[in-house]
């Protein structure tokens, strides 16, 4: 029934708009060509050393933002050479569905995978596990963050993955706080 209703407001629509009469036109002429500007003058070439950047400075893994490594040069991996993510056991101590978590956190893969690539462009090998503990409040935000015994070797990935669990919101537990272990597996393209 719901079908039938959309087509019969859609043809009264197109009713009301078809009786409105057109309105008036008005000629305008059309603009002038814009002038073609001169080639630059021809000037020979210079033979001056090439500048070397300098090193960027080191960071701490803790203060990265490895997000904005995002602009380099190889850009992020191609879509047909996607490294794969996968969901380990996850650990739920609180009154909040282990299957809501995962859901969650799931729906939010792409921001994890967004920080390995990072690090797979330093390491195109990189692989292992980032298990991340966090603390889900009263109000459903996380509150406290920390690494539950990861394998994964790149520091500044496994900063990013944690700091992506601290932006997820979930639905308000039952009663008290959550305690979750959520690790996520990750494998390098191929």
């Amino acid at each position: 029934m719901r079908f039938q209703w959309r087509w019969l407001g859609a043809s009264v629509l197109l009713a009301a708009c078809a009786s409105d009469p057109p309105p008036p036109t008005v000629a305008v002429p059309p603009p002038a060509p814009a002038p073609t500007p001169a080639p630059p003058p021809k000037t020979p070439p210079t033979a001056e050393p090439a500048a070397t950047p300098e090193p960027a400075p080191a960071q701490d893994p803790a203060d990265a933002t490895p997000l904005g490594a995002l602009w380099g040069t190889r850009g992020p991996t191609p879509p047909n050479k996607a490294p794969t993510l996968r969901q380990g056991a996850t650990q739920v101590n609180g009154r909040l569905p282990p299957e809501v978590i995962q859901r969650i956190v799931r729906q939010n893969f792409g921001r994890f995978r967004l920080c390995y690539e990072i690090g797979l462009r330093t390491n195109p090998k990189l692989q292992g596990r980032i298990s991340t503990n966090f603390v889900i409040d009263q109000s459903g935000a996380v509150k406290r963050i920390a690494d539950a015994g990861s394998d994964l070797p790149d520091p500044i990935v496994r900063a990013c993955v944690q700091k992506g669990f601290g932006n997820l919101s979930f639905p308000q537990p039952e009663g008290g706080i959550v305690d979750v272990v959520f690790p996520i597996v990750f494998s390098p393209p191929g």
